[in-house]
């Protein structure tokens, strides 16, 4: 029951926090919002006549966007609908993309929380996905802008609502890619930012105190100021010499309003060195000519201006026509009447103000409450000046620094490159391994089987050029352990290499040729004519066996290699019938025919129109003399009496764990 009172009376006219700003009441109605206090917000969000008056076009969008939520949460969808419809109307009437795509996310929440009509022209699978959508395009349109990965994080899990999990997959992977894309600008910007806020908000902090300062001089002063005139008149003055941010344009503006409001033939502004043991005329103009630079030391017991600072106090020093100016600085006028005023910011003194005139007795009571509130004015500008000059100084160091970390996050995207490409290449060939063919043998066999489907179109069905396929050619060198047996290892090595460079010679650069592991090869035949790939088989064959290798001490040796090839899809009327990786097993079947059939020879397995489709891989590995003999299969071979039953292959070529990595 208390806390009802208290939230009723904290919503009541009377209660009602004091907002000073559109934005500040934006901020608390979605405070309200959060909280659910769903009643009461619509009280902080109706503001659309001050927005209009206002003309604050993403003010008004806000207050829609807030109001169409709270409606949604009052369960008055159709109000909150026509709301939101509103605040993007507005978004688009203005080309504000940024709120066209918040006006979209609050369309596709409306539509998820509450059954409403499906909007006109919809062609996404839910209401829901087609607003998102929209915000999809409507952020890749605007240059340079990356789209956030909650977007995608929302789009993803509209599509698992509905069911589409594939395609909440693909999504959320785009999410979390574009989070990871930026994650290292961001974290740079961020600590610039908050350096940036730190030093801005210690800045502010400190202007807002010197200006209560500078009213409570303001306030002194009036007791004396008989005329609202010359009130309005010295606060335009200090708005003016506030807002410069250089030193030399605030000993200007002083000099300009000291000499319009008091007699002054004498005007100086001396500033404390930084080493805190001398004071400096930083600026100096006596008879509408500037004074020569002078220091004073901090030590000096007869100059007025030190003596000012180290008493911390305003001095009037007024002098008879018959006496002489004590402490007289050599080439300067004497005058009868002189004024000194500390520099202050709270209890720090940043240097001394005087006006010297050449008339006796001329800075009354009135004069002085002048001079002080310029002076006090005067010390708020330098200070801020001083304060802007340190943080431009930190932002240029700052800037130096992000050029620095840009520069090094390339050079370890370089590294990591070159790590990866490591990764991905046989040391000693400088053939591609296994891992890189596992990470990119899905995306081609995808596109071949996109290939299969665009077939199946009418507009395709015609066409006289047989599609191109895949085609997987295991090659292993033929008693290779006799080679590191009977000549070393580093003979077997240079074996090796040298029947990658045959490879290289047979195949395409667009080909894949895969060092499998010891002296066996797999080579992925990108976009080939099936009927073409004996040629290529017989082009290995005789590369290897009608050539010496040479060893390094000089001995040649001849070595011959075995094939076995197999073409993907398996079955050219199924094409997904059989996975890439039992396809590889079928050309390591036809590398165990050749094998055992005397080595020296390529062996492939082909469908015939005749195949079975059941169960199929199964009986080509453990039963392929009988599938063969009923003319399931044909074998392409340039063996003339191939040993098809020596029983069924026993190793596997691609392991299950592989194909999850």
């Amino acid at each position: 029951m208390h806390m009802r009172h208290q939230q009723a009376g904290y919503f009541s006219d009377d209660a009602r926090p004091r907002v000073g700003s559109l934005q500040e009441t934006l901020r608390v109605g979605r405070i309200h919002l959060e909280r659910q206090w769903l009643a009461q917000v619509l009280d902080y969000f109706q503001l659309e006549a001050r927005g209009d008056a206002l003309r604050q076009a993403d003010f008004r969008s806000g207050a829609r966007r807030g109001q169409a939520h709270a409606l949604s949460h009052l369960n008055r969808p159709h109000e909150a609908l026509a709301v939101a419809g509103a605040a993007l109307a507005l978004a688009r009437e203005y080309g504000d993309a940024s709120n066209q795509i918040s006006a979209l996310r609050v369309l596709a929440a409306i539509h998820a929380r509450h059954p409403l009509p499906t909007p006109d022209a919809m062609a996404a699978p839910s209401p829901a996905l087609h607003y998102l959508q929209q915000a999809l395009d409507v952020a890749s349109s605007i240059e340079g802008y990356a789209v956030p990965g909650e977007l995608l994080d929302a789009v993803a899990r509209e599509y698992a609502g509905i069911g589409d999990y594939a395609q909440a997959y693909a999504v959320a992977l785009q999410a979390s890619a574009a989070r990871d894309q930026t994650h290292s600008q961001e974290a740079t910007n961020r600590a610039i930012a908050m350096q940036v806020q730190y030093q801005t908000e210690r800045a502010e902090t400190e202007g807002e105190h010197h200006r209560e300062l500078a009213a409570a001089e303001a306030q002194r002063a009036e007791v004396l100021l008989q005329t609202s005139a010359t009130l309005e008149h010295l606060s335009a003055i200090g708005q003016e010499i506030t807002t410069h941010l250089d030193a030399a344009a605030v000993f200007r503006a002083l000099d300009r309003h000291v000499h319009g409001l008091l007699d002054a033939t004498h005007f100086s502004i001396f500033m404390i060195e930084p080493d805190g043991r001398s004071l400096r005329c930083a600026f100096g103009i006596e008879a509408g000519q500037q004074l020569p630079e002078t220091r004073l030391e901090l030590s000096d017991t007869r100059a007025n201006s030190v003596r000012c600072v180290r008493e911390r106090r305003e001095i009037l020093v007024e002098i008879d026509a018959e006496d002489s100016t004590p402490n007289l600085i050599p080439g300067t006028l004497q005058t009868l009447s002189l004024l000194f005023a500390p520099l202050l910011i709270g209890e720090r003194v940043m240097g001394v103000m005087t006006v010297q005139s050449l008339a006796p007795r001329a800075y009354g009571e009135r004069e002085r409450l002048i001079f002080r509130t310029l002076c006090a004015y005067g010390a708020i500008a330098l200070d801020n000046a001083d304060a802007y000059r340190q943080v431009a100084a930190t932002l240029k160091a700052l800037r130096t620094t992000q050029a620095q970390l840009v520069e090094k996050n390339l050079e370890l995207e370089e590294a990591y490159k070159a790590l990866e490409d490591v990764s991905l290449t046989d040391q000693l060939t400088g053939l591609r391994n296994r891992r890189f063919f596992l990470q990119h043998v899905d995306a081609d066999v995808g596109l071949s089987m996109r290939g299969y489907d665009e077939t199946k179109r009418p507009n395709m069905a015609d066409r006289d050029s047989p599609p191109r396929d895949l085609v997987f050619f295991m090659v292993d060198i033929d008693h290779f352990k006799e080679v590191n047996d009977q000549h070393g290892h580093a003979s077997g090595d240079a074996v090796l290499v040298q029947m990658q460079e045959r490879l290289r010679e047979v195949f395409r650069e667009s080909d894949y040729v895969i060092r499998w592991g010891g002296e066996e090869f797999l080579v992925l035949a990108r976009a080939t004519y099936r009927d073409d790939a004996r040629l290529v088989a017989e082009r290995i064959r005789s590369a290897v066996a009608n050539r010496d290798f040479e060893l390094p001490d000089g001995t040649r040796l001849k070595k011959t290699c075995s094939i076995g090839f197999a073409c993907f899809p398996f079955l050219q009327s199924q094409p997904r019938l059989m996975s890439w990786s039992e396809v590889v097993e079928l050309a390591d079947q036809g590398l165990y025919l050749a094998k055992r059939s005397g080595r020296n020879a390529w062996a492939a397995i082909y469908s015939t129109p005749q195949t079975n489709p059941d169960g199929l891989f199964q009986r080509l590995i453990h039963h392929f003399d009988e599938v063969l003999a009923d003319g399931e299969v044909k074998l392409v071979t340039n063996l003339e009496s191939p040993l098809v039953t020596a029983g069924p292959k026993k190793r596997r070529l691609v392991m299950p764990a592989e194909l999850k990595a």
